[in-house]
């Protein structure tokens, strides 16, 4: 009949306009990134906040090891909640986030003591 038509009709070009509105929002989506952060095939470059950080690649992962998340718990700010970074107490170049931190404090089984305040 020719309302049952008419409602196949709609449905059609209801489905229509879904299908472009899906393809104008792949379209228009966010690009992939072009250009490799590998560099040299072992070193990998990202950006934060702070600035540029360089990683390795380490049996097919990307490592990155001893990124301050706050500024040294030393001095007058010992036993205080971290304080975040601020633009001018950022690192200036890019920070070689090849090794881990400093290790905390420890009491060995000798009794040695060693370790560094500095090592979140």
């Amino acid at each position: 009949s020719l309302k049952e038509f008419r409602y196949i009709i709609a449905g059609v070009v209801i489905f229509l306009i879904l299908l472009i509105i899906i393809v104008l929002i792949a379209i228009a989506g966010p690009r992939p990134i072009t250009a490799s952060p590998i560099i040299n095939g072992r070193y990998v470059r990202a950006v934060t906040s702070c600035g540029e950080v360089e990683g390795i690649l380490d049996d097919g992962a990307v490592v990155f090891k001893g990124i301050p998340y706050a500024r040294s718990p030393t001095g007058d700010r010992r036993w205080r909640k971290p304080e975040p970074f601020l633009l001018e107490t950022c690192w200036n170049d890019t920070l070689k986030a090849h090794n881990s931190s400093d290790t905390c404090w420890q009491v060995y089984s000798n009794g040695t003591i060693n370790g560094n305040e500095n090592c979140l």
